[in-house]
């Protein structure tokens, strides 16, 4: 080693016995090539000190301290930092207290006393670059390869060792669930590097807002979780939740787009909520939930009345991945009545579950759930093929063909073979493309992607109508109207509902109305239940209407029995019209 530099290692030597402070300080202090910075611990308090302000190769450790002993020495440094190579110093020559020592994670153990420089060096080199090693494989292993954050493996065992240290210093842990708001949308829509790079953009901006001490985990896909430790009070975690909606919420920028996302979160407490650590993570997922069904974008603590609701949910789930496969599923038409001359011109298909167990399951329901769990697109598809069968039934029978709308989901949009799907099944079916009415909600407009704008131009190319559902409870800018090949713009019933009482929804309907017909657009009223209603949409030059003052959803039959006895209706009063015309010639 001669004209090199000493290698430095920075020990920490924790021992509160003076003999042996000096014994080891001597066998250290005078190695051929090799310089060691020691600091000293009295005890394993003071030890925590040392290891939080500064950075330690290794931590030679006596196994009788003031405030710990044995392989609890061990176990409670490792709690400080789970990563510190350790070297254990024991007075017995034993070769079983030494297997048992590394068992509990020492990388060696040395009998003081007993030991040469030479034997203490080759220990001490051996635990650094074997714990190198371990780090590595171990990196691997529990680490999440895309972000490098925590894997659920890690996380379990860190909430375990959490929940150790909680119950022994009576202090509360927190732990969080969330998961991220529109994630899917921008994967299908954009590809996966892009959802790779976002994962990775927000897994930096969570460890930005948790402490060196607490735990940031991936858990797959876009499920994140942290783990909040030493947490007086429920309000720590309010300021860390509020502290990642803010920072998620920033504009990121992937392929020279500006990408939003929001994160909804669920909190539970320990160990106020649940005992056990399997409890507290589904407590914490059903939290999760609520903060989504409240609006996104937000947080739930945990409350009691939600596991019952998280039991309910994963119960409808499983019945809802059945119902296909058990034709429980059914289209009930409502009728689109034309406000000018009073013909019926159409009708929406709306689907309804008829659960044997649970009776006839809302829409409002189940088709959120189908979104989330990626049922959609089959339910979709189904919607599809049987409103194209039932037309096709419908044109066997001589009915006067009409046009028959079906909802698509956002999801369903993003797929990329959407428009063959809806062209191969009408085609099948026999069904003029003309008669086939899409709808889609405002808000898909916000997204404004080049693919799903392609997907609606290619069906409106070949002769398929696209109108906007609910109409005018979004946000979009009027700008979007021009990109997106609307026909038919449908005024949502909330503002139809009290259109008569309210001057307010009676402005925006009107406003509406004349907006379409200056863009060239069809208008369609929803909801509507009264004559003045009626009336006043006439008045006002709305187009076409639906709602139970015409019709309530019906099955196919009753719609068939509907439409006939409808047209009949029609036929007489323009019989008793021009009856009364030649009488009065």
């Amino acid at each position: 080693m001669t004209g090199q530099h000493p290698v430095l290692h920075k020990v920490l030597l924790v021992e509160d016995d003076p003999a042996d402070i000096d014994l080891i300080n001597g066998m250290l202090s005078n190695i051929a090539g090799y310089s060691f910075e020691i600091m000293l611990a009295g005890s394993l308090q003071q030890a925590r000190k040392l290891i939080n302000e500064n950075d330690f190769e290794l931590v030679l450790i006596d196994l009788t301290l003031p405030d710990a002993k044995g392989t609890v020495c061990i176990e409670r440094m490792l709690e400080i930092k789970s990563g510190l190579p350790l070297v254990a110093l024991g007075g017995v020559d034993d070769q079983e207290a030494a297997l048992t020592v590394v068992r509990h994670g020492a990388q060696d153990y040395l009998v003081k006393g007993m030991n040469d420089k030479k034997q203490i060096m080759r220990s001490i080199c051996f635990a650094i670059e074997r714990k190198k090693v371990e780090r590595g494989l171990g990196y691997i292993e529990r680490h999440d390869g895309l972000t490098g954050l925590v894997n659920r493996s890690l996380f379990m065992e860190r909430l375990n060792r959490a929940i150790v240290r909680a119950n022994r210093d009576k202090i509360q842990v927190a732990i969080m669930f969330i998961d991220l708001d529109r994630f899917k949308h921008i994967n299908d829509t954009l590809g996966h590097n892009a959802g790779d790079t976002l994962l990775q953009e927000v897994a930096t901006r969570l460890e930005r807002c948790t402490r060196e001490q607490d735990t940031v985990a991936r858990f797959g896909g876009d499920e994140f979780t942290i783990l909040l430790e030493g947490v007086n009070h429920a309000n720590d975690a309010v300021i860390v939740a509020n502290k990642i909606i803010r920072f998620i919420s920033y504009p990121i920028r992937i392929h020279d787009q500006e990408l939003y996302v929001t994160p909804s979160i669920g909190i539970t407490m320990y160990p106020d909520d649940a005992d056990s650590v399997e409890q507290l993570m589904k407590h914490a997922d059903s939290a999760m939930y609520r903060a989504k069904e409240e609006g996104r974008n937000g947080f739930q603590f945990y409350t009691d009345g939600m596991n019952r609701e998280s039991e309910e949910r994963m119960e409808l789930e499983s019945r809802l991945r059945q119902a296909m496969h058990k034709r429980e599923f059914q289209l009930f038409y409502q009728p689109k009545i034309n406000i000018r001359n009073g013909e019926m011109i159409g009708a929406e298909a709306l689907i309804r579950w008829n659960q044997p167990d649970l009776g006839m399951v809302s829409p409002a329901k189940f088709i959120p759930l189908a979104e989330e769990n990626g049922l959609i697109n089959s339910i979709g598809e189904w919607v599809i093929r049987e409103a194209c069968s039932q037309m096709q039934e419908w044109n066997m029978t001589g009915m006067d063909p009409i046009r028959v709308a079906v909802n698509l989901s956002p999801r369903q949009l993003y797929q990329q073979d959407l428009a063959d799907m809806i062209l191969d099944t009408a085609l099948e079916y026999s069904i003029v493309p003309r008669n086939i009415e899409l709808e889609i909600t405002e808000s898909l407009l916000m997204d404004d992607t080049e693919a799903s704008i392609t997907t609606l131009k290619k069906l409106k190319e070949w002769g398929m109508h696209v109108s906007i559902d609910d109409f005018g409870t979004g946000y979009c800018s009027l700008a979007y109207l021009k990109r997106f090949p609307i026909e038919t713009l449908k005024i949502d019933r909330s503002f139809v509902m009290d259109i008569t009482t309210d001057p307010d929804d009676a402005a925006i309907c009107s406003a509406i109305i004349a907006l379409g017909h200056k863009l060239r657009l069809n208008v369609t009223a929803e909801g509507i239940e009264t004559s003045e209603q009626l009336e006043f949409l006439k008045q006002q030059g709305c187009d076409e209407a639906q709602g139970f003052y015409f019709s309530k959803p019906l099955p196919a039959a009753e719609f068939t029995d509907f439409f006939v006895r409808h047209k009949i209706g029609k036929l007489k009063a323009l019989h008793g019209t021009v009856r009364k015309f030649r009488k009065s010639a």
